[in-house]
């Protein structure tokens, strides 16, 4: 777990500087401290650029139009997540698909060995473009998305 208390002792000081200092520009939305931001996140990632949003669900919107998939095109969301993940895929104009998750496996853990890609409603695969890892107790495993994706 982070040490908050620690973190805060050693850092608490600058950032609530920082802090005050927003609040008393009244720039609470957009202005040079997000541009900033987003700078510094693109230059951490090494991306040609970074867009800051308000929330989570807006991130997942904007990821999923970035794809430019067709429209009505089926992502395969899990069944234990938030309702945003699910939500986000209805608001970029394509059709969650409800997969089970083991438990005792990472989220989209092969439920089906011999064809992880399997639709969860049979073997339809005309519309289904994407998956859509949420990443709970134990991060999903990127490598072995990569290599399913790539079937």
């Amino acid at each position: 777990m982070a040490d908050l208390a620690g973190r805060h002792q050693r850092t608490g000081a600058a950032t609530e500087a920082a802090v005050l200092d927003q609040l008393r520009s009244g720039r609470y939305v957009g202005g040079p401290t997000v541009e900033e931001a987003q700078r510094r996140l693109a230059a951490a990632f090494g991306w040609g650029y970074g867009v800051g949003v308000n929330s989570g669900t807006d991130a997942l919107i904007y990821a999923l139009l970035a794809l430019d998939l067709p429209p009505a095109s089926e992502v395969i969301v899990p069944a234990v997540t938030f309702f945003a993940t699910a939500g986000a895929v209805l608001r970029a104009g394509l059709v969650p698909v409800v997969a089970d998750v083991r438990a005792d496996l990472p989220p989209f853990g092969p439920t089906a060995p011999a064809d992880p890609c399997r639709h969860p409603r049979g073997d339809r695969r005309t519309s289904l473009r994407r998956k859509m890892p949420v990443e709970r107790d134990r991060p999903a495993d990127r490598g072995r998305q990569r290599t399913v994706r790539r079937r």
